[in-house]
């Protein structure tokens, strides 16, 4: 039989990994949202450049086509139009941007239907054997789900490993034996899961 400090432990464990969904997902839009600045930026100083080099002919004109200066500015106009676009290509702002705010997104919704699953599984489990296992499931759902954001974001160039390991350092107070806990050890808990 599973005592109550057992029950404590594992909805503690999921609570944990729900404030990490939701800390992971705030780190995520706060990157896209840094991707999102430079890339519109960077579309927006190409268009006034490209705009200033289109009136090239006009200055050709006024200044004459042998103008030093004239040959000056729009040469350095089109290197910094060659240069803003390399970048864009490079660092792929835009499709950066996309696919860090899908997922965060996907840190919400793994979120929300942990909450809904907790509510429909766990809290009316009929016995003590069940509610381990309802509450294993959601502890597997969500270990995969931050794995699978923290392989596809470590691809993007965000190391969320090292980002959640500074808030949980600095915001938390879970005891980092909680896994020691639910695998064996039913010692009580310091947090409670409230959906």
């Amino acid at each position: 039989m599973m005592t109550g400090n057992y029950r404590e432990t594992l909805q503690s464990a999921i609570s944990v990994r729900q404030e990490e969904l939701n800390r992971v997902a705030t780190i995520l839009a706060n990157n896209a949202e840094k991707f999102s600045y430079n890339w519109t930026t960077s579309k927006v100083a190409v268009i006034a450049l490209g705009s200033l080099g289109a009136a090239k002919g006009t200055f050709d004109k006024l200044l004459s086509a042998d103008n030093s200066f004239n040959l000056i500015f729009f040469t350095c106009i089109g290197l910094l139009v060659a240069i803003i676009t390399g970048l864009e290509t490079t660092f792929k702002y835009e499709s950066k941007t996309i696919e860090l705010k899908i997922l965060a997104a996907e840190c919400h919704s793994t979120a929300r239907q942990i909450d809904t699953l907790w509510f429909q599984k766990i809290s009316l489990a009929p016995n003590d054997t069940d509610y381990k296992t309802e509450a294993i499931q959601l502890l597997e759902i969500q270990d995969n789900k931050l794995a699978d954001i923290q392989t596809r974001a470590t691809k993007i160039g965000i190391n969320l490993t090292f980002q959640i390991k500074s808030t949980i350092s600095t915001s938390s107070s879970y005891d980092s034996d909680v896994a020691v806990k639910v695998n064996g050890n039913e010692s009580g808990s310091k947090h409670s899961y409230n959906a």
